[in-house]
């Protein structure tokens, strides 16, 4: 968690009731040895920046649960539409609206719920219709 100022009363109770629960993905690595930091990234981030590189770091911000839950499926959903938007494939619109809305489920997915789950496989899908629309484009 980036933190520009003093975190609120509300911040720091979830942080600790987290903390407590053995969630150590709001602790800071300079006060929680068992902390999420940086150097457990996911995915690795690219030189360039970009979009790529700003939805990469938003997911090592996320306390995924698991490699195949809906929420990383999510997350290799918007990995893949923000290197197509990177790479300035055909079809751009689309793939940022469709990024758009892969980026608004996922800080919300929990791996529990079957509403999540559909969601994430209609990302999943999605991403993979585009990215074959525009393979089959540049042919």
């Amino acid at each position: 968690m980036t933190s520009y100022g003093p975190d609120s009363d509300a911040v720091r109770q979830r942080r600790s009731r987290a903390h407590r629960r053995g969630d150590h993905s709001m602790c800071s690595p300079d006060r929680c040895p068992d902390a999420t930091g940086p150097a457990t990234r996911r995915f690795e981030v690219p030189d360039g920046g970009g979009v790529l590189a700003a939805v990469l770091d938003y997911i090592d911000t996320l306390p995924v649960k698991s490699d195949a839950g809906p929420q990383m499926i999510l997350a290799r959903s918007a990995v893949a539409l923000a290197s197509a938007i990177d790479s300035h494939q055909a079809g751009l619109a689309a793939n940022i609206r469709e990024l758009q809305n892969v980026m608004s489920h996922l800080g919300e997915a929990d791996d529990e719920t079957q509403l999540d789950d559909l969601r994430a496989k209609r990302a999943e899908r999605r991403a993979r219709l585009l990215r074959d629309y525009t393979a089959e484009e540049q042919a």
